[in-house]
């Protein structure tokens, strides 16, 4: 078994039959340019999802905020690929902001619900 989208296989023998339902998790990636940047200014997230050319399904990208991650953005994923942009306003003191995407079950997609590796900027006043 190869790589590659979630799938059904179905195995005959005689007269029994078996079928295996393989559930693959969606191979997000996220990366965030720059990663150190000032108060006021933007940062591009961008990222794929390999082998997902559906269009319209919907990447959500999510910042943590204490113990919970707050949705801040939602994209259209294009040809397997996404991107977003967000503005720092209210930073006063150098934080270190943390940021994930997240992709939710849609039928368009072959694939189950995923969440990609967390990315950090750095924001100065």
């Amino acid at each position: 078994m190869g790589p590659g989208p979630s799938r059904v296989y179905r195995i005959r023998y005689g007269a029994s039959e078996a079928i295996a339902e393989v559930n693959v998790r969606a191979p997000l990636r996220l990366r965030a340019t720059p990663s150190k940047t000032r108060n006021g200014r933007s940062v591009k997230f961008r990222g794929s999802i390999p082998g997902a050319t559906a269009p319209g399904v919907r990447v959500e990208l999510q910042a943590r905020a204490g113990r919970k991650w707050v949705p801040f953005r939602t994209a259209a994923l294009r040809r397997g690929r996404f991107a977003a942009s967000y503005r720092f306003t209210n930073t006063s003191v150098r934080t270190r902001y943390r940021f994930r995407a997240v992709v939710r079950a849609d039928p368009d997609l072959p694939y189950a619900p995923g969440t990609s590796k967390i990315v950090e900027v750095l924001v100065r006043p």
